[in-house]
């Protein structure tokens, strides 16, 4: 898979947190595979999931300088928490 595991996936049901690209992102196959349960995504693209069991969060962030991601800070870690 594109992605870099952070957080492997836990004995509570609780899938991994992974970073990767757009690529990795859209391949339900992987996600399933590596227990991926929710996707957080910075992006422009919407990613859908159809009937697969993962949530989904995207950011919708412009890829400029002046861009403040800090604005999404909260709302990620609520989504990356819960």
């Amino acid at each position: 898979m594109d992605s870099c595991c952070i957080i492997q996936p836990n004995f509570h049901n609780k899938g991994g947190l992974f970073l990767g690209n757009l690529k990795g992102a859209n391949n339900n196959k992987e996600l399933k595979a590596d227990k991926i349960k929710a996707v957080l995504s910075v992006s422009k693209n919407d990613l859908n999931y159809g009937k697969a069991k993962i949530q989904h969060l995207t950011i919708e962030a412009d890829d400029l300088p002046v861009y403040n991601i800090r604005e999404s800070f909260e709302k990620s870690i609520r989504f990356i928490t819960k």
